[in-house]
């Protein structure tokens, strides 16, 4: 994902300063998306814009661009928009194995913990390995609060099904890698001072 921060301080301002313009780059063969969201909004409730803006005086517009999933942006925004108690009936509805991924990348990258973390507990898990064969993206460069999410929440059952992209694909050996420290940190190891086996100590 890829940011560019513009800032102007004309005397004619491209466009209202109590709004930030986001264009979202979805491809080289396609015409970018203009949203504007409310300033004081975006700062309010999405932590990656209130690092980008906190600095930008009031009489300075303010024009990010974003190469992103448009639809993943979207569902963050409706999201926070959205009562707390029908978050759970959009996800349902919203949500599914072709977008959940791109959905947790964008929430990830915008900071918007809570979001990234409920769509990888409602969704995710039950779907990954239909989500991870169909997956598009070079998941190699996942945040690692990300991976570290995902591998505490998905089992080997679901690794195995997985194999045959284990020789050639770095993401699922890094999974792999991650679901065993994790395991190990939760266990007590000790080692044998005759045979140097390592053992747990049930």
């Amino acid at each position: 994902m890829k940011e560019v921060v513009n800032k102007n301080s004309g005397k004619t301002p491209p466009f209202d300063f109590n709004k930030i313009k986001i264009v979202i780059k979805k491809s080289k063969d396609k015409e970018p998306e203009v949203i504007y969201l409310d300033r004081k909004w975006a700062k309010a409730h999405i932590p990656h814009f209130k690092q980008v803006i906190d600095g930008v005086k009031t009489q300075e517009g303010i024009e990010i661009t974003l190469t992103c999933n448009l639809e993943a942006f979207n569902f963050c925004v409706r999201y926070l928009e959205t009562e707390e108690r029908e978050r759970e009936q959009m996800i349902t509805e919203k949500v599914a194995p072709n977008n959940c991924l791109s959905i947790m990348v964008t929430a990830e990258f915008l900071q918007l913990r809570k979001v990234a973390h409920h769509v990888t507990q409602r969704s995710f898990y039950k779907d990954f390995v239909q989500i991870i064969n169909n997956c598009k993206l070079n998941l190699t460069t996942l945040n690692p609060r990300l991976m570290q999410d995902i591998a505490k929440g998905v089992n080997f059952d679901q690794i195995l099904n997985l194999r045959p992209r284990a020789e050639k694909d770095m993401f699922v050996n890094n999974l792999i890698k991650l679901m065993i420290d994790n395991i190990l940190s939760e266990l007590q190891c000790y080692k044998c001072a005759q045979c140097n086996l390592i053992l747990t100590k049930e």
